[in-house]
């Protein structure tokens, strides 16, 4: 006769579990939503910023170190007054004349090389 393998009764062996445990995925989507969130917020944080104004109305009034930049306005050069070598012709003109015909023609004559824009007064100009 021949020995007859005896076979035991031993409870079965648990399997391991090659995959990853359910906590661990549960942990890992709770950090993508928290990073998608906080890429949302700072997006709409920097959306919504105003710039600072340079200039305001309030402070100005108020405010004792705000400081003021103006342009400064030329002074226009002073027009040359007195008799000249200028005179008003008779069609209302300004007119650089030689002295003989300004002397016998002209009663009134200027410095200024626009007659100091008189030459609209007819009793101003020059005969000829």
């Amino acid at each position: 006769m021949s020995p007859v393998p005896v076979q035991e009764n031993l409870p079965p062996q648990p399997e391991t579990d090659k995959g990853i445990p359910m906590f661990v995925l549960v942990l890992l989507a709770i950090v993508v939503a928290f990073l998608v969130w906080l890429l949302w917020y700072t997006v709409q944080k920097s959306n919504n910023q105003k710039p600072i104004p340079v200039t305001n109305q309030e402070s100005t009034q108020n405010s004792p170190q705000q400081y003021t930049v103006s342009t400064p306005t030329p002074t226009p050069t002073p027009r040359p007054t007195g008799p000249g070598q200028y005179a008003c012709s008779a069609a209302g003109d300004c007119k650089d004349w030689d002295a003989q015909i300004q002397k016998a023609n002209c009663t009134i004559t200027f410095a200024d090389n626009q007659c100091l824009d008189k030459c609209g007064d007819r009793a101003v100009r020059c005969k000829l």
